[in-house]
């Protein structure tokens, strides 16, 4: 029977005598389960579903080892285990990924979605770097509810005292590590997960002066454009990868950028996010009483607002 195996560890203090509290365990368990039933249907609507069964524990804080099977093997996988196993193990690794994802999700944005080169794959950039790739369907669970309680429900027993880390391990190769600290991020918060409403949205080529340079994962800098001062998240990989060398900054510096406006609206109300796509040219503040008048933006600012097209 084709079949995938993973351990969740849990280590710390608490855990040294290798003994865990069933209370916390089989919630973190369940929950576990759960979710790998979840992806496993958003990645492969058609396979049959899997079950998730219980392996006595190896050495370790506390090593849990699971099992992935398929309840059932015929239709589309009926006499090709190698297939199986392998959508198995495929699982496996997009469950750690997805899990990494959610701790880097909270401490930066989304600077690039692209197909990736593996089919059915999406490759994210983050403002920060960081290049995660992850099955489209997995990724659309991200706003998921249920899929985001069971995943909290796995991470629940970090919450104990003593219980420091969780580790998501395939044959001794650890696939994601959640710490303490990174609890928060795995929150659920059932407003933010509803995608908020794109009411507008507009583009074009601005002159925009810096106020503050921060230098963070947020990438949120101060700027004005001559009448409003505001933050923009600066997206332009590129543009941040020469801020990361060394460029210098200082107030009062141009910056030529296409900027994107969007107006959304959720249940907290209206917000308006404005973000630097990329940065065309860089005029420092000491060399701009020299250069004489400013080229105009090759792209005229388009002040007219489209509506988005409603969505399914």
């Amino acid at each position: 029977m084709a079949e995938a195996a993973f351990g969740l560890q849990y280590d710390g203090p608490a855990l040294v005598s290798h003994e865990m509290d069933v209370r916390d365990l089989a919630p973190a368990l369940i929950a576990t389960a759960e979710l790998c039933q979840q992806m496993s249907q958003a990645m492969r609507p058609t396979d049959p579903p899997i079950a998730v069964n219980v392996r006595a524990t190896t050495e370790g804080s506390f090593v849990v080892q699971l099992i992935l099977v398929y309840e059932r093997t015929r239709h589309v996988l009926a006499g090709d285990d190698v297939t199986a196993a392998a959508n198995l193990a495929q699982l496996v690794t997009v469950l750690g990924t997805f899990v990494t994802l959610i701790v880097h999700r909270a401490r930066s944005r989304v600077a690039r979605e692209e197909p990736s080169a593996l089919p059915g794959m999406i490759r994210i950039t983050l403002v920060d770097g960081t290049t995660i790739e992850l099955h489209k369907g997995v990724l659309d669970l991200e706003q998921n509810l249920a899929v985001r309680t069971s995943l909290r429900e796995m991470v629940r027993p970090l919450t104990r005292d003593g219980v420091e880390v969780l580790r998501i391990k395939q044959d001794e190769v650890i696939l994601s590590e959640v710490a303490k600290a990174d609890l928060d991020a795995y929150d659920v918060d059932e407003l933010s997960l509803t995608p908020p409403e794109v009411l507008l949205r507009n583009s074009g080529q601005e002159y925009l002066t810096v106020l503050s340079a921060v230098f963070q994962d947020d990438r949120k800098w101060r700027f004005t454009d001559g009448e409003a001062t505001f933050s923009a998240s600066i997206t332009d990989l590129e543009f941040l990868r020469r801020v990361d060398g060394g460029e210098p900054f200082a107030k009062g510096d141009l910056l030529l950028a296409e900027v994107e406006r969007t107006q959304t609206r959720d249940k907290r109300g209206l917000h308006t996010d404005i973000g630097i796509r990329r940065v065309i040219e860089h005029i420092s503040a000491s060399t701009q009483g020299v250069q004489g008048e400013l080229s105009p933006p090759t792209d005229p600012i388009d002040d007219t607002i489209d509506p988005m097209p409603p969505t399914d």
